[in-house]
């Protein structure tokens, strides 16, 4: 579907949404800049509290074969003890416009604390990382690990061939343990300097060690930053299966270069494998 098609689509949502769900706009709602169909932007609710309202939109029939993206936002504000947005409101609806339909979901939720600690998935800036931080973030992933779900981030089906891809055979792509992820935590995601998790839609089953990982490879073009991550979860990364999700999170990570995006993580990347390659031998 053409972008402008989509536009047109989130700008008339955007407005309808203000209105169902009785909140007003305190700055122009900006369009996702990794190329999603969102549109999003800061709100006061009829109290007075500050908000952030989120329009989602998708082709009709592509609802049905990603329902668990579409209803993660729902389904993680029942997860305790992590730190992450609360929600306030949900309505969803069908867009029909020459002759195709869009289904759009309009999301209400408790603004972030903070701004977010990149406006890219990488980390390509140095952000202060308290201890307070470091804690909260280790808490917060602990206690989604421990969370109990059926849905499903990584599917084990797709984790041999993506070992392969980067690193053939040389590393055994058996996993132990699978646990409960946000499975999408890039630095665009998370908020500092009070730390607060955002965007729960991808959720669900992973090899266990998987956020720990995308955080430690999405932030090694700051080593400092890199250095802290992996001492916070040291003892998780150095497992078999911290092993073979940071394999994951790499392989995640290049193939976005397609994509035009941060190109500059490559050598970086492929460094981290090729050590975690030796290390196994």
């Amino acid at each position: 579907m053409a972008d402008d098609w989509f536009t047109s689509v989130l700008i008339n949502s955007y407005e309808k949404a203000l209105a169902l769900l009785q909140v007003r706009p305190t700055a122009e709602p900006q369009r996702s800049h990794l190329g999603r169909s969102t549109l999003s932007g800061p709100v006061l609710n009829a109290r007075g509290q500050r908000c952030w309202l989120r329009i989602g939109a998708s082709m009709a029939d592509w609802k049905e074969h990603a329902r668990g993206f579409w209803t993660g936002a729902e389904l993680a504000d029942e997860i305790k003890g992590v730190a992450k947005p609360a929600l306030l409101g949900v309505r969803d609806w069908i867009e029909k416009k020459d002759n195709a339909e869009c289904v759009v979901k309009a999301t209400l939720m408790t603004e972030a604390p903070s701004p977010v600690c990149s406006e890219e998935l990488a980390l390509l800036r140095q952000v202060n990382l308290g201890d307070e931080w470091l804690k909260t973030m280790r808490s917060s992933l602990d206690a989604l690990a421990a969370w109990p779900t059926e849905r499903q981030s990584i599917p084990p089906g797709t984790i041999r061939p993506a070992i392969l891809m980067v690193c053939g055979t040389r590393i055994d792509s058996t996993v132990a343990r699978r646990t409960t992820a946000h499975a999408d935590m890039h630095w665009c995601n998370v908020t500092a300097p009070v730390c607060c998790i955002l965007d729960w839609e991808s959720w669900g089953l992973a090899p266990a060690g998987f956020d720990a990982a995308t955080l430690y490879c999405s932030s090694l073009l700051v080593p400092s930053v890199a250095e802290r991550i992996f001492e916070t979860f040291r003892d998780v990364l150095e497992t078999h299966d911290g092993v073979v999700s940071q394999l994951l999170a790499a392989q995640h990570l290049l193939s976005r270069i397609e994509y035009g995006e941060h190109a500059e993580l490559a050598d970086p990347l492929h460094d981290l494998i090729a050590r975690l390659v030796q290390q196994g031998k």
